[in-house]
């Protein structure tokens, strides 16, 4: 009779702990592990991506960017690559064919796709915005074995496509264009 009693007691205590969390929002606790731009105070944090044993973070203000990295999702490296000097910020991550790729925002210079295998060596596929007036990449896909890219434009959005699914050829002013909005 005593082990029944206390098997109660600790089901209503458990309960009551639930209950007290789920009203106080705390039912999934959350720790902040980055904060303050990574430490360089550069503003929001616009994407997130896994690759390689990594977790990727692009940290944007609209005209600063930075991206991070972080191999235990608590302490965070800064990446210098060449890919921030005419960007203002990344707005989308996604991994394709073994490659990790970003798509960035910047006005005066139109979108740009860059991609790496490692993380620290990058490589552009497409500068100028797709030869439009492109200012932003914001979301890829994959899909039936090719990347899609979806972009902020002045003129509307527009979906860019890989000429074809092997990694030779990306994202150029040939691929597949709708105007749309």
């Amino acid at each position: 009779m005593g082990l029944k009693r206390l098997f109660k007691a600790i089901f209503f205590l458990t309960v009551i702990v639930f209950l007290t969390q789920y009203m106080q929002g705390q039912l999934i606790p959350w720790r902040q592990v980055a904060s303050g731009g990574f430490g360089t105070g550069v503003g929001d944090v616009s994407t997130l991506h896994v690759y390689k044993n990594y977790i990727y973070a692009s940290c944007w203000n609209g005209t600063i960017m930075e991206l991070c990295r972080s191999a235990d999702g608590e302490t965070w490296e800064k990446l210098e690559i060449g890919l921030m000097e005419q960007n203002s910020g990344i707005l989308a991550m996604t991994e394709f064919n073994g490659h990790l790729y970003v798509g960035t925002s910047s006005r005066p210079h139109g979108s740009q796709v860059w991609r790496t295998m490692d993380g620290i060596n990058w490589e552009m596929v497409v500068d100028n915005g797709f030869d439009t007036t492109n200012v932003g990449i914001y979301c890829f896909i994959e899909f039936d074995d090719y990347l899609y890219a979806g972009t902020w434009c002045d003129a509307g959005g527009q979906i860019w496509r890989t000429i074809n699914s092997c990694c030779q050829h990306f994202l150029t002013r040939q691929s597949f264009n709708v105007n749309f909005c």
